[in-house]
């Protein structure tokens, strides 16, 4: 494994790991927080229940089946805002990672080997369109220069945060590594990663 592909895996790896990280340390909050709360409701749930006589026990389950099924909404809809809000902010955490990353001079090999990486998808031989963020423009000699066995057309993409998407119309294959997308995709299954279930 060369060296590139070493930072980039670290890289990845440093990413997953925080993230991952960042999720069983919420995973264990939200645990601790259930538990307490569910023991504080069953005590006070017995002491009710050793005050009232037989005659009002159907009174009381009535009573209590529809404070529990509102207070099991209410807990519901706050666990699920607070795993939206723990996305958002692992997602502008990760956003700003990868922000100073792209400023760093290890970004322009990492979009090389991206290229790479992209090109070895779709095989040699073959036109191809590489969609680049605009901040990314200027790297398209440098791109050209690291790449052979293929004819390269550089173009604006609209997606913000980096990486790159090749376009071979010939084949009708895309391969889509930019930022943008990966993070999207981690964000998107955030609850399957995290293991905040509602």
């Amino acid at each position: 494994m060369d060296d590139l592909s070493l930072k980039l895996n670290n890289f990845v790896n440093t990413i997953l790991t925080e993230t991952t990280s960042e999720a069983d340390r919420i995973e264990r909050d939200l645990a601790q927080r259930r538990d307490e709360a569910v023991y504080s409701y069953e005590e006070r749930l017995k002491t009710e229940t050793r005050r009232y006589a037989d005659a009002k026990k159907t009174e009381i389950s009535l009573r209590e089946t529809h404070r529990i099924s509102a207070a099991k909404n209410e807990n519901h809809h706050s666990l699920l805002q607070y795993r939206e809000d723990c996305a958002k902010e692992v997602f502008a955490a990760a956003r700003r990672k990868i922000e100073l990353f792209t400023k760093s001079e290890e970004y322009a090999p990492h979009m090389a080997a991206l290229l790479g990486r992209a090109i070895d998808q779709i095989g040699y031989g073959f036109a191809a369109d590489v969609y680049l963020r605009p901040e990314d423009m200027h790297l398209t000699q440098y791109l050209l220069e690291s790449t052979t066995g293929v004819s390269l057309r550089f173009e604006e993409a609209p997606f913000v945060m980096g990486g790159l998407r090749l376009v071979c119309p010939a084949r009708g294959l895309r391969v889509d590594l930019s930022f943008d997308t990966a993070l999207s995709d981690r964000i998107g299954h955030f609850s399957e990663l995290s293991g905040i279930t509602v």
